[in-house]
């Protein structure tokens, strides 16, 4: 049986580029896969305040640099609440991103976001981003206009 897990950031003003989440998987663990990704913002409303935001969804590998500025992301069991914790760390709102160091970051997916909408990506079953121990997902964002109040998901499933 696989197990579910909710990665959340909460609303929060985001006014640079940043990565939303980075989750960490460390080595000797279980494997991931990103199954979904929502974002939400509930500050910018009318087509005024319409603009397109880059998300970027990447994989990081070997010694790459961990982002910073940011805080602990929320992690809650979707499956029973007898499941296991979750073996991996997540970050939130990382105003440095994270960077390659002697490692590798690539990008694995990109879109544009209209921030009058809420988007929902959900990869199917074969496509969804598999992160191995030792590597992290990191979703990030370009920087707004303005100001916007946004929520970032992603809800990832145990592999293995």
């Amino acid at each position: 049986m696989y197990d579910y897990y909710n990665i959340r950031t909460g609303f929060q003003p985001v006014s640079v580029a940043q990565d939303l989440l980075e989750v960490f998987v460390p080595v000797g663990t279980i494997a991931i896969s990103l199954v979904r990704l929502e974002l939400a913002q509930t500050s910018d409303v009318g087509a005024t305040e319409e603009e397109l935001l880059q998300i970027q969804i990447k994989r990081a590998s070997g010694t790459y640099t961990s982002g910073s500025g940011g805080a602990t992301a929320q992690i809650a069991k979707l499956t029973l609440s007898s499941s296991p914790n979750a073996v991996f760390t997540a970050e939130r709102n990382n105003t440095i991103q994270a960077s390659a160091g002697t490692g590798t970051l690539e990008v694995v997916h990109e879109m544009a976001w209209n921030v009058r909408t809420g988007m929902v990506w959900e990869p199917q079953h074969r496509m969804a981003l598999l992160i191995q121990g030792g590597e992290a997902l990191i979703v990030s964002v370009s920087a707004p206009l303005d100001v916007i109040t946004m929520s970032a998901i992603a809800t990832v499933r145990t592999e293995g």
